[in-house]
């Protein structure tokens, strides 16, 4: 199977046999820091529009109950956000140990998103990735559509300017692990959208190139 990682990475490193050196693919193709905390990447495929956007989350917005957060800082991963395909919405560099020193693993993710919207999963008797070596871990797709409205839940966070992120034994439990603070989405979702628009623009100057579509599944 050739799948959209794969595909990207082949696009990256395949020269070019023409005499000139072809124009380069639209879109940022690497993490490009728009301020606040915020990063973005951005690719532009058959004239469409598929950009991620991670959050760096203030040490001073966790709360550890019970646990301890190793790693800093954690960060909110909001990726395919106007694709198809997503968005996704998951968090990396996520490393909580137990009082024993041994990996945390949430039962529950719960994502308040505002205006009355919550997204929750529950986990059968650990988290969402096996034991493994100890250190950072993500999980960049803990929601999506269609299971989950996550296009909703990011409309919800870019006009309420906020979320809170919370891992525990159950939605209704006391977290052990609490992410809240403002994130000022909507000025970010407008600087990516406004990218993809200029990035057009080069395009139909000759600037860039059109990522194509990856081939579909053998």
């Amino acid at each position: 199977m050739v799948t959209r990682t794969r595909w990207l990475a082949l696009l990256s490193v395949l020269p070019t046999l023409a005499a000139a050196p072809l124009p380069r693919y639209c879109g940022t193709h690497s993490s490009v820091d728009v301020g606040d905390g915020f990063t973005l990447r951005e690719y532009l495929m058959a004239a469409a529009p598929d950009f991620t956007l991670e959050f760096t989350v203030p040490a001073q917005a966790v709360q550890a109950r019970g646990v301890a957060v190793r790693a800093q800082p954690i960060r909110l991963l909001l990726a395919n956000i106007d694709s198809p395909r997503g968005p996704y919405i998951g968090y990396l560099n996520f490393d909580v140990r137990q009082r024993d020193g041994s990996t945390y693993w949430p039962a529950n993710i719960t994502l308040v998103c505002g205006e009355g919207r919550t997204l929750s999963v529950q986990f059968g008797g650990h988290g969402p990735l096996p034991p493994g070596p100890q250190g950072p871990i993500g999980f960049d797709s803990v929601f999506s559509e269609p299971g989950y409205a996550t296009s909703a839940c990011v409309q919800a966070m870019a006009r309420g300017g906020k979320f809170r992120l919370s891992f525990g034994p159950s939605r209704a439990a006391i977290p052990d692990v609490t992410i809240e603070t403002p994130l000022p989405l909507a000025e970010k979702l407008a600087t990516a959208r406004k990218f993809a628009r200029e990035e057009l623009e080069r395009a139909a100057r000759g600037d860039c190139r059109i990522m194509p579509e990856p081939p579909p599944p053998d």
